[in-house]
């Protein structure tokens, strides 16, 4: 074959595999093409939402929850500012913020960092680095600190909850000085009780998030409740807010207020009334309700043992509404007007009392004193068992329980606090023979 054969045929094979490498171009363009084409109109926003969550954060701003006042105004309850300080596990973990802050601490560049250190090295010096300079202001042993950033490699690491304003503003200008990245505030909202060893069983508490979990912060936690508000932001890759780059914000709602029919001025002589006969008189349990008899309000109520708001030691549960326990002598009220009120007796009909020792059925019913006789009146006064009973007897049982229901015993009475007891009153084929003598007494 001439040399001239052999360059043709040459130069035939050569267009020919520069037009296969052409159209292959053109397939893997016009593939490349399709593909922007799909991601950049029909899964636009797939991928923008996408990357928006690298930089972009949706913080929930919490709302104020309501305050409460008692009748005359005073504060017994409200919510201030505090911060809680976070640390996102991927951020201290990120080679660019974990470099800046070891060249940092060891005065050299992040190229130096780069080249002395791998990157787990330079991960481990920064985790230590981060302890050291949070350990002392958090008030966290060393190793307890670090054992909370090895436990967990992905989301956020709550250091510290309800830190004041003045330690928020410490530990950021720390943060700051330190070059240290991946750690962050949130703002929250904490419960403040001026009193805290005041009303404590009536007011309750609210928990980490100020959700009501008894007493009138849980009775009333849907009132006292705001709205939560939301913001967008965007963060740098050392964890930063970029403020010029701040999205939509919607303010939180602050919740409504509640006010008690409780008096602290009285409130305050009943708890202290109440710690001198505790004292005196050493008690298992004591308890103290100051009402309105006009209006059933209550003005003031206390027990013994109590709740320490601030401490959250001691019994939370309230005595007051949540205890049984016999009337005693006060009870004799009821069959007193009951048998008034169906006109068995008025305030001067002469009860004849036995001395004081009356017997019936082979049982002996005692009075404390011998009295003759009294009047349907001195018989209450006078707390007389035998006169009470002989009033009560004229009632006859069924009555006598039919009066004890209408006066509510047996039923809540509705007050607006948590784990109210009903009471026992048992129906009248449940008593003895001594049941209705017992019973009018408040025993």
């Amino acid at each position: 074959m001439s040399e001239r054969s052999v360059s043709q045929a040459f130069e035939a094979g050569l267009k020919r595999r520069v037009l296969v490498v052409c159209w292959l171009l053109v397939v893997a363009l016009s593939a490349l093409s399709v593909r922007l084409v799909w991601v950049q109109v029909v899964d636009h926003e797939y991928y923008v939402k996408q990357a928006e969550g690298y930089y972009l954060h949706e913080e929930t701003l919490p709302p104020s929850r309501g305050r409460i006042y008692d009748r005359n105004g005073d504060l017994l309850a409200r919510s201030q500012t505090v911060y809680r300080l976070l640390a996102d596990a991927n951020h201290l973990r990120d080679r660019d913020i974990s470099t800046l802050g070891v060249a940092k601490s060891e005065g050299l560049t992040m190229r130096e960092v780069r080249a002395k250190y791998s990157k787990e090295e330079i991960v481990e010096l920064y985790l230590t680095e981060v302890v050291r300079v949070l350990a002392t202001p958090l008030g966290v042993p060393n190793w307890e600190l670090r054992q909370r950033f090895d436990a967990k490699e992905k989301g956020y690491i709550v250091l510290k909850r309800g830190l004041p304003e003045d330690d928020h503003r410490a530990l950021r200008d720390l943060l700051r000085e330190s070059r240290i990245g991946g750690i962050y505030f949130r703002q929250e909202s904490q419960r403040f009780y001026p009193s805290p060893d005041r009303l404590t069983q009536v007011m309750g508490y609210v928990d980490a998030d100020a959700n009501g979990m008894a007493g009138i912060e849980k009775i009333a936690d849907e009132q006292l409740q705001g709205e939560e508000g939301f913001r967008f932001l965007e963060r740098d890759r050392r964890g930063r807010e970029i403020v010029v780059f701040r999205g939509d914000t919607k303010q939180p709602r602050e919740g409504n207020h509640v006010s008690l029919t409780i008096d602290m001025n009285l409130q305050c002589i009943v708890e202290n009334t109440l710690n001198e006969a505790v004292e005196l008189y050493q008690p298992e349990k004591a308890t103290i309700i100051l009402m309105d008899p006009a209006t059933g309000e209550i003005l003031a109520m206390a027990s013994r043992p109590h709740f320490n708001l601030r401490t959250r030691e001691g019994l939370l549960r309230n005595p007051a509404v949540g205890d049984l326990y016999e009337p005693g002598s006060t009870f004799k009220l009821i069959a007193l007007a009951g048998a008034i009120d169906r006109g068995l007796v008025n305030l001067r009909t002469p009860i004849y009392c036995e001395m004081g020792a009356y017997e019936e059925d082979g049982r002996i019913l005692h009075d404390h004193h011998a009295y003759p006789e009294l009047s349907a009146k001195l018989v209450f006064a006078k707390s007389s068992n035998i006169g009470i009973y002989k009033i009560a007897r004229q009632l006859t049982s069924a009555r006598f329980y039919n009066y004890m229901r209408s006066f509510g015993f047996g039923q809540k009475t509705g007050v607006e606090l948590t784990a109210e007891a009903r009471g026992n009153v048992y129906r009248v084929e449940d008593w003895s023979g001594t049941s209705l003598s017992r019973m009018a007494m408040g025993y």
